[in-house]
């Protein structure tokens, strides 16, 4: 039975507040009133407030609970909740007097996978993955290349938004890809050259493989592990 991972929603709670853009808080009083009283309703309800040490430069508090979420802009409070907790912050923010609550939106869910269990699952579809790649760069003749390497389009479908890495740029699935790749190039079933776009790339044809190769080729399938 395959496993299952606790799901983690991205949301956002749009707000009215005396905040303006561009000019920030009308005056020091609303700018404390707000962080004293946002500070109390989230600490009430469970959460920690972290103080930014660059606040006056602009940046903002954030709120944690547990492996939750929030960076407290005036505007916009945004970051990562568990669904059932959705709710609970709109109860607090309607119980705030300093802002108000217009609207909320959520957008992406994460799955709380580590990097282990992510590294296992990619393994478990390195023939798809394999055989997503020829067709990546397949293209009609032996002097028509893709130009540039496609690994992070090529990954796309195997992407798994994770928790862990959310603020991180580039994903293991673009990695292992990119890895796989260079055996595909190694074992000649990806045939690389110079244009004028820069290195470019495209599947061997049938006839340019040896039986063997031909035969994995055609079913998509990887070489010997």
């Amino acid at each position: 039975m395959e496993q299952t991972y606790q799901e983690y929603q991205e949301v956002y709670f749009y707000l009215d507040s005396r905040y303006r853009h561009g000019h920030g808080w009308l005056s020091d009083k609303d700018t404390g009133d707000f962080h004293d009283e946002i500070h109390r309703l989230f600490t009430e309800a469970g959460w920690e407030i972290r103080e930014d040490s660059l606040r006056g430069s602009g940046a903002c508090d954030s709120a944690f609970k547990g492996k939750q979420e929030l960076y407290l802009h005036p505007m916009m409070f945004s970051g990562v909740l568990l669904p059932e907790e959705i709710p609970g912050v709109e109860e607090v923010l309607r119980n705030a007097k300093t802002v108000e609550l217009r609207e909320t939106r959520t957008f992406k869910t994460y799955l709380d996978m580590d990097d282990r269990a992510y590294e296992a699952h990619l393994a478990s579809r390195r023939d798809e993955m394999t055989a997503a790649i020829l067709e990546g760069y397949r293209t009609k003749r032996r002097n028509l290349f893709v130009a540039g390497d496609q690994s992070g389009r090529i990954a796309k479908p195997f992407i798994i938004p994770r928790l862990a890495s959310r603020k991180q740029s580039g994903d293991m699935a673009e990695e292992m890809i990119a890895r796989l790749t260079g055996e595909l190039i190694a074992e000649g079933r990806i045939i690389t050259a110079n244009t004028k776009h820069g290195v470019g790339y495209r599947t061997a044809l049938k006839q340019e493989l040896a039986p063997a190769e031909e035969q994995l080729a055609v079913s998509g399938m990887s070489g010997p592990q």
